[in-house]
C-alpha cells in the first residue's frame, strides 16, 4: 500500500462512509465510481483487521466506527504515519487488504 495521504484518505473515506455514516454499500459504490465489489472486500478487510490495530496511548480495540472517529480526527499526515508503522511492526496486516493474513 502507498503510505501517501491521498490514498490513505481515499481508504479512510469510503470506510468512514460505510461505518460512520452508514451510508449503503450500493449507494456508496455508485457515488465514488468503484466497484462494489471492491468495497465489499475493503469493508470484509477491515473488519478482519481491525481487532489487531491498536491506536496510540489508547487501550484495547475500537469499533469500526469508533475507530474511523478517531481517525477522522487527527491530521492526515500522522494517519499515514499510523499506517506506516503499523506496517512495518506487522507486515502481514493491512487495513486496504493488499497485505491481509487473516
Amino acid at each position: 500500500m502507498p503510505y501517501s495521504t491521498t490514498w490513505t484518505g481515499a481508504v479512510l473515506e469510503r470506510l468512514y462512509a460505510l461505518f460512520v455514516q452508514r451510508i449503503p454499500l450500493n449507494t456508496l459504490a455508485r457515488r465514488a465510481g468503484t466497484a462494489r465489489g471492491t468495497l465489499r472486500t475493503l469493508k470484509a478487510n477491515f473488519l478482519c483487521v481491525l481487532p489487531k490495530l491498536r491506536l496510540p496511548r489508547r487501550e484495547g480495540a475500537f469499533g469500526p466506527a469508533a475507530f474511523l472517529e478517531v481517525l477522522a480526527g487527527m491530521e492526515p499526515a500522522a494517519v499515514a504515519d499510523l499506517f506506516r508503522d503499523w506496517k512495518e511492526r506487522e507486515p502481514k496486516h493491512s487495513i486496504v487488504g493488499i497485505y491481509l493474513r487473516c
